[in-house]
């Protein structure tokens, strides 16, 4: 038998290699697909956004990123797709859930799992009230997730589990999506366009590990537009290049778009949805550190511009911006008798509580689950499971 040329020998042992090495990048260290949303051909309609469950990744943590743990930080959500505890179908004897709902701002995907504020608020009130009842809090928070979003989330996933409180959190994101003019009434249609070649090869090759960590050298080194950083979901967390990026960018003359008509509608139906399954609400205002007057050291970390066509605004109007929006949380609070969290006027501007524009660090995440705690405490929201029983069939009930 004729034995193999050298060059034979060679691709063989390439291709072993290779082989080799994506299986145990998979296995070992896997890093996620960054294309995983535009492979899907098919998404879930009802819920538009959300984690898959088990879903887990950690950060590494830059250096200097103000209040933030140093080195790795755990991000991980249950079968649900929650952040917290295991959850079940069917509530269990005693069992008194908690859901928080919003963005990026309540999911705090750069506080560790065991501090995030929705495990926050569950050691607090289970110290409180001795664990009778059984208090579970599950986040359910998630980048970008508007108040449509939040819509899709409660009705079609939240109320079947039976929830006992929501907690409700959203504002950026709709200031967000209103300066870049999405369509809240969703009539704008979705093109469908043939792929070219470049895609093709881009998303075969990131379907490995190897690929993928190709894209994110390449990608590292490349220029990013706007929307693409603003979107980007980092192993490695790149505040510091994304705050140097938006100063770089020229300073629009006018404030941002908002949209403030759909805003409020979209909190009235989630109102109703709650008061219509019988469930507390609690909404809470954004908070952040845009035109902050107790430390001038937050600009230094502020990254989104809003705008995605490579300009940003002017301090002072995203906070005018952002608290035309609060002041619709807070109206609707007070029509509604719906009990408000007003964290825009309790947490200050600085980054003793934030690491970035809105998103808390640490600090911060335990003050709101401090906040939390001690409204609904003073609000007497907590009941045994059996209170709840007892009013059935009475028609609404106001706590």
């Amino acid at each position: 038998m004729k034995k193999p040329s050298g060059p034979l020998i060679g691709v063989i042992s390439v291709i072993v290699s290779v082989v080799a090495a994506e299986l145990f990048l998979a296995h070992f260290f896997p890093y996620p697909d960054p294309f995983a949303g535009e492979k899907r051909t098919m998404k879930v309609s009802y819920v538009p956004s959300y984690f898959p469950p088990h879903f887990r990744m950690k950060f590494e943590i830059e250096d200097g990123l103000p209040g933030v743990k140093k080195g790795e930080v755990s991000f991980s959500v249950n079968n649900m797709g929650f952040r917290g505890d295991e959850i079940s179908d069917s509530k269990p004897p005693g069992e008194f859930r908690i859901f928080m709902v919003g963005g990026s701002t309540t999911e705090c995907r750069l506080v560790d799992d065991s501090d995030e504020p929705g495990r926050g608020l569950q050691n607090l009130l289970n110290a409180k009230f001795g664990g009778t009842p059984d208090i579970k809090v599950y986040n359910s928070g998630k980048s970008g997730d508007k108040s449509f979003d939040h819509i899709a989330m409660i009705g079609h996933r939240i109320v079947h589990l039976e929830p006992d409180l929501i907690i409700l959190l959203a504002g950026i994101n709709d200031l967000i999506a209103a300066a870049n003019g999405t369509d809240y009434l969703h009539l704008t249609e979705v093109d469908s366009q043939e792929l070219d070649l470049g895609s093709l090869l881009k998303y075969a090759a990131t379907d490995f590990q190897i690929g993928r960590r190709v894209f994110r050298l390449v990608n590292k080194f490349s220029h990013q537009t706007g929307q693409q950083m603003f979107q980007e979901i980092s192993k490695q967390t790149n505040f510091r290049r994304r705050s140097q990026s938006r100063m770089a960018k020229p300073v629009s003359s006018d404030p941002p778009r908002t949209d403030l008509v759909h805003y409020r509608n979209n909190l009235l139906t989630i109102v109703g949805m709650a008061r219509a399954h019988r469930i507390p609400i609690i909404l809470m205002t954004q908070a952040t550190t845009w035109n902050s007057k107790v430390d001038p050291e937050a600009e230094k970390w502020h990254w989104m511009g809003l705008a995605f066509d490579e300009q940003t605004y002017r301090e002072d109007f995203l906070d005018d911006a952002m608290e035309s929006y609060n002041d619709v949380v807070r109206q609707v609070g007070a029509q509604d008798q719906v009990p408000v969290l007003d964290l825009a006027r309790s947490i200050p501007k600085s980054l003793e509580f934030f690491y970035d524009d809105c998103h808390f660090n640490l600090k911060g995440a335990q003050q709101v689950a401090s906040l939390l705690s001690d409204l609904i405490v003073q609000r007497d929201l907590i009941h045994p499971p059996a209170d709840f029983k007892k009013d059935a069939g009475r028609g609404p009930v106001t706590r």
